[in-house]
């Protein structure tokens, strides 16, 4: 997809809770939706934050498409920057694709939005994340995405992009922390 997911229905059409308080948050064992600091004003072109649980059981996306895994982020981060990428490290796996990724220009990213072209067409989004505690962070600066691969079973894997770096890096945040989502057709 060309922009960060933005639905309150899984693809079956059950409903995803929207959770804004934070002490709630950070109890979820279930999917679970936010805006960034809670503003609906984010939502257009940020999208909305999602936990991880989100991502399990019912499709997050819709009917056809599905959130890419660790190997379909690497097989992308390889093509925009051949050769460079460990599939298996927590930091930077590329110094030039989040670049490549990133929307040009300082309207959703802060100066000097370091590296971006946008030569891949993904047009990532500063758009922040909720931390496990339910504490917003990074809104503006930084740009976050789920991967469909866990880190153990308290954990699941994130790229982040930054306004200050072209890099993108591949770490893992609790699951019950809120990122951004994009989708990959089947």
């Amino acid at each position: 997809m060309g922009e960060n997911l933005r639905t309150t229905k899984y693809a079956l059409g059950a409903d995803i809770p929207q959770i804004t308080a934070a002490n709630e948050w950070s109890m979820l064992t279930f999917g679970a939706w936010c805006w960034y600091e809670n503003m609906s004003s984010y939502e257009v072109p940020y999208g909305k934050l999602y936990n991880w649980f989100a991502l399990e059981g019912d499709s997050l996306c819709p009917l056809g498409w599905h959130v890419p895994d660790d190997s379909v982020w690497n097989t992308l981060i390889d093509y925009l920057d051949p050769g460079t990428i460990d599939p298996e490290i927590n930091g930077p796996q590329s110094y030039v694709a989040g670049g490549k990724l990133k929307e040009v220009g300082f309207d959703h990213w802060p100066s000097p939005n370091e590296g971006a072209n946008n030569d891949s067409g993904f047009t990532a989004l500063s758009g922040g994340n909720r931390f496990a505690d339910g504490v917003f962070h990074d809104g503006m600066l930084y740009g976050f995405y789920w991967r469909a691969s866990e880190f153990g079973s308290q954990s699941a894997v994130f790229n982040a992009l930054g306004y200050i770096y072209p890099e993108i890096n591949r770490n893992y945040f609790d699951k019950k922390a809120g990122v951004s989502v994009r989708c990959i057709k089947d």
